[in-house]
């Protein structure tokens, strides 16, 4: 079912205060992968620098699965460099702040030839910036330290409300067992609570 833009509005206005989650299943992956970047907005947030993707296409075996298969967002998997620094930004008709609850996370990379995904080892941060005045959180650190080369869990980076009423918050790869270069960040299950006017 389609619904007109303010039906739309309406229905995104109604989750507001809402505990939400985020898993890109909705989203139907391009063969192409650097056509699929991640709708703006996506229930009220901008998802910067990440494409969404299914882990293990074509015959790859998946680096790292999915917290909810099939897809993931992931930064740095278009180029085979790092994008810009990733980011989640509230965005949406009324929406002025949200709270990070928690996310999956997990890092992979792959071959010259791109048939092989292996997960890595890597850290990095997240730093929120507050919707009102210029007040930040963080930032905090996380480690993915995966237990095989293929079909690596992700692991979870829980908030505890401490980023709470923020504009955005950046995520930043900070090391990897592999280049930094080749390496993708991963992220799956963002849950989040938006507040709007």
């Amino acid at each position: 079912m389609k619904f007109n833009e303010s039906e739309t509005k309406r229905r995104m206005e109604e989750l507001f205060n809402e505990m939400l989650l985020i898993q890109f299943d909705d989203l139907t992956p391009n063969p192409v992968p650097s056509l699929n970047s991640v709708p703006v907005p996506y229930h009220n947030l901008n998802f910067s620098s990440f494409v969404f993707q299914a882990a293990g296409t074509d015959g790859i075996a998946a680096g790292v699965v999915p917290e909810s298969a099939p897809n993931y967002a992931a930064n740095g998997a278009v180029s085979r460099t790092r994008d810009s620094n990733p980011m989640f930004t509230i965005q949406g008709t009324n929406a002025t702040s949200f709270d990070l609850e928690s996310f999956y996370y997990g890092c992979l990379t792959t071959t010259e030839t791109e048939n092989v995904q292996v997960s890595t080892a890597c850290t990095f941060t997240v730093a929120g910036s507050k919707a009102e005045g210029s007040a930040k959180v963080g930032p905090t650190s996380f480690t993915f330290s995966p237990s095989n080369l293929t079909n690596a869990e992700m692991m979870e980076a829980a908030f505890g409300g401490a980023y709470s009423g923020l504009e955005e918050v950046t995520l930043a790869l900070t090391s990897s067992s592999a280049t930094v270069a080749l390496t993708v960040l991963l992220v799956d299950s963002v849950k989040y609570v938006v507040h709007g006017k």
